[in-house]
């Protein structure tokens, strides 16, 4: 077995970095902690990583994760993912577990935002 320590990263690739990047900055206000030009953006989420990076960083041929960003409230989520080139494209009412909306980023990869108080 291999004894885990913590999360370090999460990480999509995207053909387009900067926009990519600029589109979680904007939504969620997310902070960069490193930054290599275009081919890598790193932020802090409350001491996680959470990454962009180019196909030539990237694992080659992979199909990608789901990051789950637990927010306070769903207000305005639908205008402000679109104002920045995000798609809503699925809601899910979990009922005394909570609310989670899916969304998509300009570069198509899958991004949920879970609220245990529903709306």
């Amino acid at each position: 077995m291999i004894n885990v320590k913590q999360l370090q990263n999460i990480y999509f690739v995207s053909n387009d970095v900067v926009s990519t990047a600029t589109f979680y900055e904007r939504v969620f206000g997310m902070k960069t902690k490193f930054a290599d030009v275009e081919r890598w953006t790193q932020f802090d989420v409350f001491g996680r990583n959470f990454s962009i990076g180019t196909p030539e960083e990237g694992v080659s041929h992979q199909s990608g994760a789901v990051p789950v960003f637990e927010i306070e409230n769903m207000t305005d989520i639908e205008q402000v993912v679109r104002e920045h080139g995000g798609q809503v494209v699925a809601q899910r009412n979990m009922g005394g577990h909570g609310f989670v909306t899916t969304i998509h980023d300009p570069a198509g990869n899958a991004v949920q935002l879970f609220c245990r108080n529903g709306r």
